[in-house]
């Protein structure tokens, strides 16, 4: 347990404190700096390397910030904090040729514990984390659906009693995942492979 959660710490302090998130190949990068003289609260930008373009900003975000996740061809950024001011966890979604986006996980969700994006972009997996989710590295999993602006749903897989540790795509819709389950016996944990298909936008 005490390992988990500092491996969590040194995530979200690295995040916290980094000048910029890079990916690999990518024309963007995201900007994370504290707010002068507050160090409770960050500015997020996102720029163009090559013309060092501001694109967006979001300004005195709350210094939680938990994930920042770029999909396969570097073209679309997905950044995940919780915002007490709310009290949800808040995803930032950005992709080349759309608006930026702001989306709350509701359900007791307080940070990430991994996202995931589709191949085509168009979906999220969430790997949401809450009281008691860092002792067994698992929880709930949530799909975010993106359509035409304002269009978005929100998707969870059925009932689980342990939660979900792994998951990945298979395609633009199916999802394939692990999940904490107990034995006939109801004393031993179990790591199940299971199958997700999301349900169409």
């Amino acid at each position: 347990m005490k390992k988990i959660v500092l491996i969590m710490l040194f995530v979200v302090s690295t995040l916290c404190c980094a000048k910029s998130v890079w990916a690999k190949s990518s024309p963007y990068a995201i900007d994370v700096r504290r707010v002068h003289k507050n160090r409770n609260l960050l500015t997020i930008r996102l720029w163009d390397k090559k013309t060092k373009r501001i694109l967006w900003t979001r300004a005195r975000v709350e210094n939680q910030l938990y994930d920042i996740q770029w999909s396969k061809d570097r073209r679309a950024v997905a950044v995940g904090y919780f915002s007490p001011n709310s009290d949800d966890f808040q995803i930032l979604i950005w992709r080349e040729g759309y608006r930026l986006r702001t989306f709350a996980i509701p359900g007791g969700v307080d940070y990430s514990m991994g996202m995931v994006w589709s191949p085509d972009k168009r979906r999220l997996l969430i790997r949401g984390g809450g009281s008691g989710s860092s002792d067994v590295d698992a929880g709930p999993l949530y799909c975010l659906t993106l359509g035409r602006w304002p269009y978005y749903r929100v998707d969870s897989i059925p009932f689980s009693d342990g939660g979900v540790r792994t998951m990945t795509w298979k395609d633009k819709r199916t999802v394939l995942y692990k999940e904490l389950v107990l034995d006939a016996n109801g004393s031993k944990v179990l790591i199940k492979p299971r199958v997700w298909r999301v349900p169409r936008s």
